[in-house]
């Protein structure tokens, strides 16, 4: 019975000697997540992002500051206005990510041709996840069934009416739609670019660089998407680049400086010395 006991009460023992080298690997290993993790801290490293709000909810859009564009009334066949849209399908929604949102109609009273007169305006807004991947819609109209017919990326100068200059990279995609039933093919015209924080880009990539910047506490994107379409009817023909990029610059001289204002946030955001030492 003593023997068994020695034994049982040995053994332990003989286990930790046997598993010294492990025990001292993993304390190692322990000191030194510590240690980094409040190096980190001490250089302001800030490897997870938190997230920032809107100033103002996108719903919350100022009309008047994008007028002369207006938005329409636009009767769907049950005689629903649809010119501002929401995503009734949760699980479409689940998929787009955000509840931060609008998908607005606007028309310009004045257009250089028909097929610019009127914009579907697409914005939404991410925080907090920097390793969230921006939707584009290369691959939605492609999923569709749509033909890319060309793309170029292009900087744009924009003169705000609040008096400020924006460069903005912008992405012009053209595609071609298949007529149904003898119908001619359709083309639409789409410009995307992205605001990340506080920066323009163009693409996906360049928003991961901007919302992986170590030195940043917070993270968040916004995209803003423009299809280009006819008040009369659908455009048949492709519209000339200098064309859409004239309208692309018309209506962001109104919009950029309302979603500056705002809406998207102030960057860099302003912090207490309290918040500043969490």
């Amino acid at each position: 019975m003593s023997e068994f006991i020695d034994k049982n009460i040995k053994e332990p023992f003989a286990r930790l000697e046997r598993d010294k080298g492990f025990i001292k690997a993993l304390v190692i290993m322990l000191v030194l997540a510590v240690g980094f993790q409040a190096g980190l801290a001490a250089l302001k490293v800030n490897l997870v992002k938190e997230a920032i709000p809107l100033q103002n909810s996108l719903d919350f859009l100022d009309e008047e500051a994008l007028l002369p564009y207006f938005v329409p009334e636009l009767l769907d066949r049950n005689g629903k206005d649809v010119a501002k849209q929401k995503i009734d399908n949760k699980d479409m929604e689940d998929e787009l990510g955000t509840t931060d949102y609008i998908i607005w109609y606007l028309e310009d009273p004045e257009p250089a041709i028909d097929a610019i007169s009127m914009a579907n305006l697409f914005i939404t807004y991410y925080t907090g996840d920097a390793g969230k991947v921006p939707h584009i819609p290369n691959a939605c109209y492609m999923a569709s069934g749509a033909e890319p017919i060309g793309d170029y990326v292009k900087e744009l100068t924009i003169s705000g009416s609040d008096g400020k200059e924006y460069k903005v990279p912008v992405n012009i995609l053209y595609f071609r739609h298949k007529g149904i039933d003898g119908a001619p093919d359709t083309i639409s015209s789409i410009v995307y670019f992205f605001k990340a924080n506080g920066q323009y880009a163009a693409g996906r990539n360049g928003v991961r660089i901007l919302t992986h910047n170590w030195r940043d506490k917070y993270a968040y994107f916004s995209k803003v998407e423009i299809k280009f379409i006819g008040k009369r009817s659908a455009s048949t023909a492709k519209v000339e680049p200098e064309q859409l990029e004239a309208a692309t610059k018309k209506l962001l001289v109104k919009l950029l400086p309302e979603l500056e204002k705002s809406h998207w946030p102030v960057w860099p955001p302003q912090e207490s010395e309290e918040q500043e030492q969490k």
